[in-house]
């Protein structure tokens, strides 16, 4: 994963897609982090991080 996400600075799509997840209340955050870390991020993603999991990390 670069270190910057091209699509924040990107302009507003006319048509978007957001999905949220949970944290399983013992499931371990780095496997799924892992994963997403492989994906390459292109102009049209964006990847936030809740609080919970920043706390969890």
């Amino acid at each position: 994963m670069p270190n910057s996400q091209p699509g924040i600075l990107a302009p507003v799509p006319p048509l978007a897609r957001c999905l949220s997840f949970q944290l399983q209340p013992d499931g371990d955050p780095l496997t799924a982090l892992a994963a997403l870390a492989e994906r390459r991020l292109g102009d049209g993603l964006v990847v936030g991080i809740g609080q919970p999991l920043a706390l969890a990390l």
